[in-house]
């Protein structure tokens, strides 16, 4: 199977709109379709070649096509403030073979994408095709099709942000938890309940580090939340205002970096 993608910085209504339209097709896709009818079962014909078939359709999601010689599912997901569309394709039919593994077959589908990208980006305004498309209420969703996940991806100072993030907090358990004498011979009266509660709170931190590694935003508010009990840990213990909130400042680093984008899209954007 080949499978390439693209992301589209228009929201995905657009680009469905986009997509079902059959007289946008001959501006990225090669070939000119001459009538489309949106839902599974409905038959593409085209200007030249034989008709495809739907075999799946669900609004908005997904739209597989079964043709003479080929296979196409194509997905649409948003990504950030944008779209993902991703098709996949199988082997050739009839016995036929690459000659290539597919290689340029695959260049000409990026190439396809890039063109399908200008022209939905370069659109001033798209034509909204539900009304010239299957109902909503009648789609029949691809459930035969197995979901294909949206690709996301961070920067590299926020994956560096959030290792260091975790071999700190690491460390910070190990020694409240484990080495607590290193704490008690410099601050002699700490007591042993607060070093067990901020060992504590290290490990909560590695847990909330690990959720933002996949992609949940939860992990960000409970750093927000165990900062906050530090905070009031420290100030029973003695500590001024100013040394207490010192901790928070971490809080506002960790939100600026997730600010930081890749691809047009920052971490903040694509957590959950």
């Amino acid at each position: 199977m080949i499978t390439v993608s693209i992301k589209i910085d228009r929201p995905v209504k657009d680009v469905w709109n986009y997509f079902t339209n059959a007289s946008n097709w001959s501006n990225w896709y090669g070939g000119e379709m001459a009538h489309a009818e949106w839902k599974t079962g409905g038959l593409i014909s085209w200007k030249m070649g034989g008709p495809s078939t739907i075999t799946a359709y669900e609004h908005q999601k997904v739209v597989a096509l079964s043709g003479t010689w080929m296979d196409t599912t194509y997905r649409f997901a948003p990504y950030g403030e944008g779209t993902q569309v991703t098709i996949e394709e199988g082997n050739p039919k009839g016995g036929a073979s690459w000659s290539d593994g597919g290689y340029k077959h695959t260049k000409d589908l990026e190439a396809s994408l890039a063109k399908l990208k200008t022209s939905v980006e370069s659109a001033k305004s798209i034509e909204n095709t539900d009304k010239i498309s299957t109902p909503v209420s009648e789609n029949i969703p691809a459930d035969n099709l197995t979901e294909q996940p949206v690709l996301k991806e961070r920067h590299g100072c926020v994956t560096t942000w959030l290792i260091l993030i975790i071999i700190v907090n690491s460390i910070i358990a190990i020694i409240y938890l484990f080495a607590s004498n290193i704490i008690t011979d410099n601050l002699p009266d700490v007591s042993r309940t607060t070093i067990v509660l901020l060992g504590i709170l290290g490990v909560l931190d590695v847990v909330f580090s690990v959720m933002l590694f996949r992609w949940k935003k939860l992990g960000f508010w409970g750093f927000v939340g165990a900062s906050i009990i530090t905070v009031i840990i420290n100030m029973s213990s003695g500590l001024g205002i100013g040394q207490s909130l010192y901790g928070l400042i971490g809080i506002a680093v960790l939100y600026g970096v997730l600010q930081i984008k890749k691809d047009d899209v920052s971490a903040w954007e694509n957590l959950e």
